[in-house]
């Protein structure tokens, strides 16, 4: 465990200005090559499968696993340190990425769906707890006068990915192919992981775990059962999950069909 949760630490305004650059370059490049990579995949199923739901299936696979992931993420993220987890997910997510590279040449046709599907599902995870993780370590990245600075420039980041992907993505398919986009994912996933490793996360208090394994699974299934009990209490939250999801698809959809048909 290294040093840098001992103690509080006051951060200053360049720290906090170093801090966002390096964020909003990790959200852009993150968001634009697996916004990109998304929309490699679903040609690439279009092509070899024929079938149209196949260019969606990954916005229909995300609000899934998110609904499952809602209670057990916001346990694990409120109990251990937030660039753990970050190190963690974005390391399976970038092995997952190698082992989909090495294997997804052993199938064709509608079988190309059983790898795209588990990879989406990890995916899925990963993207789920780094939002979390992120989202919940904005004070230990930056000073209090600097979180909404922080929020806007990565939340417009974002946005500006979000509307080159689909051109890029025309533009690299077109040049090249999917096995291109697996390959700058990689890449864009290495480049993510190392920025992290230069962000200084300041943890106020010591939070060393100091129970055993069994104790804190016994924690975490109190915490799932008493957010499960929430959640099944308040349906409308589902709907709105749900609801989004399909705003979602409708959206991106439309997206993609301005970028094949301008």
């Amino acid at each position: 465990m290294d040093e840098e949760g001992i103690r509080a630490v006051q951060i200053t305004d360049k720290e906090s200005n170093w801090q966002i650059a390096k964020d909003i370059s990790s959200s852009f490049i993150g968001t634009l090559s697996g916004d990109m990579f998304a929309f490699g995949m679903g040609l690439m199923l279009l092509d070899e499968t024929h079938l149209a739901l196949s260019f969606g299936i990954d916005m229909m696979i995300t609000p899934i696993v998110g609904i499952f992931c809602l209670i057990p993420v916001g346990n694990i993220v409120d109990r251990y340190r937030h660039k753990t987890i970050l190190n963690w997910s974005i390391s399976i997510r970038l092995v997952t990425l190698v082992i989909f590279a090495a294997t997804s040449s052993f199938f064709n046709g509608r079988g190309k769906l059983f790898p795209v599907i588990l990879y989406l599902i990890i995916n899925a995870i990963s993207v789920n707890f780094n939002n979390a993780a992120y989202t919940a370590s904005v004070h230990e990245l930056v000073n209090n006068g600097k979180i909404s600075r922080l929020s806007s420039l990565v939340q417009g980041a974002s946005s500006l990915a979000l509307i080159l992907s689909p051109a890029l993505g025309v533009a690299l398919y077109s040049a090249t192919n999917f096995t291109i986009f697996i390959y700058v994912e990689i890449t864009a996933t290495g480049l993510s992981f190392l920025i992290l490793q230069t962000m200084h996360f300041h943890y106020k208090t010591l939070d060393k775990q100091t129970y055993t394994s069994s104790q804190s699974f016994k924690s975490q299934m109190a915490g799932f059962k008493q957010g499960l009990a929430y959640v099944q209490g308040r349906l409308l939250l589902v709907g709105i999950h749900f609801s989004s999801g399909g705003r979602q698809f409708f959206v991106y959809s439309f997206k993609y069909w301005l970028a094949l048909y301008p």
